[in-house]
């Protein structure tokens, strides 16, 4: 999207600065959480409320972007506090590091969770001697590197293992953001089940990007999945047991509640102010999203890719059903 400067816009920025670098201080230092929470949400709104004045049709001016800037240092200010209290199932040294001789599943599959959370641990640690405490980890940026030691660790078992690369909207074109916002998941089969192990979930849970009102903002995307896993009962609950556990027996259930919450966290505000739906849901099943991770469809089939990804402006530029 082109940038028009201007340099009498930038007296509005000096007029707007203001209201950031106190949002700035008063979430610094905030008390706990929930006063930081408030305050980012208030500065989400402001922006919203101030971004027509940079706008001159579907073009934006200049000076937005130093204002978008300054709210992307407050955001950064967010403690690393999670939206569900739930506490990773581990301890180190919790399971025995020789490799597993029951046949039960669950068994194999927890130890494959611990020794994939030990490495994690200790990679984002000093020293082995003085480990990071792992539930204060967010784990932004790991799953890769998990998803290898899973898969490293699976066939150690003997166990069938596929890593997957989620690429958002469930396809590398369009590409929503800008070639990032990726995720990486392995998939077991064993016994003709499905088991899905995902040892960095967590990262989606933590406060930053997980307010509702960042949606809306020109040149943002929209929220991680985490915040929209928790306003659906079944999503919640699965949710609660993947961050604790780190893996989940696949059931057309589990796997649409789990690909839902990535899938609406790929819209952004447009889709929102088209379509009058709040309810954060979906209309695909099951075998939609096998079909999505087998390359056979995507997301942006259904939706408009003007409403995916990065809001790039205030409305959408061409008409949309």
């Amino acid at each position: 999207m082109k940038r028009i400067r201007d340099d009498r816009l930038w007296l509005r920025v000096e007029k707007y600065l203001p209201y950031f670098q106190n949002s700035y201080e008063k979430i610094k230092t905030a008390k706990n959480s929930d006063i930081a929470y408030a305050e980012i949400e208030n500065l989400y709104l402001f922006m919203k409320a101030i971004t027509p004045d940079f706008f001159k049709g579907h073009q934006i001016q200049g000076g937005y972007n130093y204002l978008k800037s300054r709210l992307l240092d407050c955001e950064l200010l967010l403690p690393n506090e999670f939206l569900i209290d739930v506490n990773p199932n581990y301890e180190y040294g919790m399971m025995s590091e020789r490799i597993p001789t029951s046949e039960c599943i669950e068994y194999k599959l927890n130890w494959i969770v611990y020794k994939t959370r030990k490495y994690l641990q200790t990679k984002n640690s000093l020293t082995d001697r003085k480990l990071v405490d792992f539930n204060k980890l967010t784990l932004d940026n790991e799953c890769e590197n998990a998803s290898k030691k899973v898969a490293e660790l699976s066939k150690m078992l003997g166990l069938e293992c596929q890593i997957i690369k989620l690429y958002p909207g469930y396809s590398k074109n369009p590409e929503l953001f800008e070639g990032n916002g990726f995720h990486f998941i392995c998939i077991i089969n064993y016994d003709n089940e499905k088991y899905i192990i995902d040892p960095t979930y967590r990262q989606y849970f933590t406060l930053l990007q997980n307010n509702l009102e960042r949606l809306g903002i020109v040149d943002f995307s929209g929220c991680r999945p985490g915040i929209f896993m928790t306003t659906n009962y079944y999503r919640q609950k699965l949710a609660k047991t993947i961050l604790k556990n780190g893996w989940f027996i696949v059931t057309d259930g589990n796997l649409k509640n789990y690909f839902d919450g990535f899938t609406i966290s790929y819209r952004n505000g447009l889709y929102y102010q088209v379509t009058q739906d709040y309810s954060y849901t979906t209309s695909y099943s099951a075998n939609d999203y096998i079909n999505f991770l087998n390359g056979l469809d995507k997301q942006a089939n259904y939706e408009d890719e003007e409403l995916l990804g990065f809001q790039r402006t205030l409305t959408p530029i061409k008409k949309l059903k």
